[in-house]
């Protein structure tokens, strides 16, 4: 089984046999099926399986070209679907919390039964007891003041003393009246003190129950996506196998008919070469006996120029491999997907070629001012034997005369100037923008005269 390291590495380098792929072959024959007659295509193939038999399972698996899951798919699938949701949460407090609520809703208001206070008889029982004794202590001693004989006045002061014990009862009615309400008041608070105990073991219940549903999601989450990663990396995998199997034979084909046209080329070069010699050494024989600044200063000017830019470019290598290793290192932490990784790795290769345009073109408006100042009268050479400008756009190094950034690339790469140096050039806006540029040349066409000179005699190919 290969490792999470392997699993990366191999989608980067399906990554650039796919973009290699596409830039050489158009859509119709990406897609088209070979047949079984090209010997090329199937000894091509047939050595491909057998050194991805090990890496690329679905090669092997599916010989037709059909895609077909591999174990680590399957088992990621089987994991996600063997998850158990939990049920619906089910209270063991609810009834009880239910009559709390009920008997407290339904509790009658207080009221206060002074006849059926038990302390109140009590206290009524004890008062009229020592009231009688003390009316009839009270008439006693009256009557011992009358000589023994019962008086209207013994009975007087004898009933005002029972009554003065009959107001004592009275004056408990209120503190028997708070005694009551404090005890309503304690059964209610009682109530809700059961009810708040109770809602406590029902939120502590509930909140594992909630605990259980969220590990559940984030358990399936993760399943999910490790199924949906391992699937997609396994499809790519397999995709990109049959892409380059595909690409194998056709660069099988194309390298038999570029050996066809080699040894031709080869005769053609020796010719065009000596041709070429002899019109540079007659260039730099003019270029020696006009150019305003001596060969060592050029030499000199020109050697830190390309030391400049040979740093600027692999300080841009540099960027782009620290910013690949960051993409493998966010993959294998699982802090971005394998896609992602895709996406920000096609984002870093175009801005290292937004870089080395960059870098190229400033080269080239160096090389450029370069050679405006060592050629004073302002005329680029166009290659003829009079001193007639040649504006017939043929094929030859000076007769450019248009006006545009696309009629530039165009006379360029019909030049034979490619690659980055023909895409370098400055637009318009880009040109108007850069008043270094402004200030040495007499607007943008001058500046695409001369780098378009510039790109054709010094950078071609």
């Amino acid at each position: 089984m290969p490792t999470n390291e392997q699993k990366k590495k191999q989608v980067q380098d399906a990554n650039e046999k796919y973009l290699a792929a596409r830039s050489q072959n158009s859509a119709q024959s990406m897609q088209r099926s070979p047949t079984s007659s090209n010997p090329m295509y199937d000894k091509a193939l047939d050595a491909l399986r057998k050194t991805q038999s090990a890496q690329s399972p679905s090669m092997t698996n599916s010989p037709d070209g059909t895609y077909a899951e591999s174990d680590t798919v399957r088992q990621a699938k089987d994991a996600l679907s063997s998850l158990q949701k939990p049920g619906e949460y089910q209270s063991p407090w609810q009834k009880n919390l239910d009559d709390i609520i009920n008997r407290i809703q339904n509790r009658e208001k207080f009221s206060y039964d002074l006849n059926g206070d038990a302390l109140y008889q009590q206290y009524k029982d004890q008062y009229m007891t020592q009231g009688q004794m003390a009316m009839m202590d009270t008439m006693g001693q009256a009557s011992a003041l009358t000589g023994g004989y019962g008086s209207s006045y013994a009975q007087g002061v004898g009933q005002q003393a029972y009554q003065g014990y009959l107001q004592g009862l009275n004056d408990k009615v209120p503190e028997l009246y708070q005694l009551a309400l404090n005890q309503y008041n304690r059964e209610g608070e009682e109530l809700y003190n059961q009810y708040g105990l109770i809602a406590d073991r029902e939120n502590t219940d509930y909140g594992r129950y909630r605990d259980t549903v969220s590990d559940y999601n984030t358990e399936r989450g993760y399943l999910t996506d490790q199924y949906n990663n391992e699937r997609n990396f396994d499809y790519g995998q397999h995709i990109d196998d049959r892409n380059y199997a595909y690409q194998v034979a056709r660069d099988a084909v194309a390298d038999d008919q570029w050996n066809q046209s080699f040894d031709y080329q080869k005769d053609r070069d020796a010719v065009a070469d000596q041709q070429w010699q002899a019109s540079f050494d007659e260039e730099a024989r003019q270029f020696d006996t006009t150019t305003a600044l001596t060969r060592e200063e050029m030499a000199i000017q020109q050697k830190q120029w390309q030391a400049e830019f040979d740093e600027t470019v692999r300080q841009a290598d540099r960027n782009y491999e620290l910013n690949v290793k960051q993409i493998e290192e966010d993959i294998r932490h699982n802090k971005i997907t394998e896609a992602q990784g895709l996406q920000q790795l096609k984002l870093a290769q175009s801005q290292l070629e937004e870089e080395k345009r960059q870098a190229d073109l400033d080269y080239a408006y160096k090389m450029a001012s370069l050679t405006q100042k060592s050629n004073p009268n302002n005329k680029p050479d166009n290659g003829n034997d009079d001193d007639t400008p040649d504006n017939n756009n043929d094929g030859d190094n000076s007769g450019f005369t248009g006006t545009t950034y696309e009629e530039a690339v165009a006379y360029m790469k019909k030049n034979g100037v490619v690659g980055a140096a023909a895409a370098g050039i400055m637009t318009r806006s880009e040109f108007a923008s850069r008043r270094d540029y402004k200030a040495n040349f007499d607007g943008y066409e001058d500046y695409l005269r001369y780098i378009v000179q510039y790109n054709i005699e010094n950078r071609q190919a």
